[in-house]
């Protein structure tokens, strides 16, 4: 379990998901004045956790392993 939580681009990729998940809510609220916190569960919309975490996971490897490949 202690590994999994070393794990840097693991750690990376589900902080992304997280963070663009929860950074929807301000974002919509800002934009339409509407607080829809139903958002952080929900799918869709901008901006896209499964990008975020593909960039994260695509970065954190790149710093871990190197991109000389």
């Amino acid at each position: 379990m202690v590994s999994l939580l070393l794990n840097f681009p693991l750690v990376s990729a589900l902080a992304a998901i997280i963070i663009a998940q929860v950074i929807k809510v301000p974002i919509r609220f800002i934009f339409t004045r509407e607080f829809a916190p139903g958002l952080i569960f929900g799918t869709g919309s901008m901006p896209s956790s499964h990008s975020a975490a593909v960039s994260a996971l695509t970065t954190a490897i790149g710093i871990t392993e190197g991109v000389s490949s």
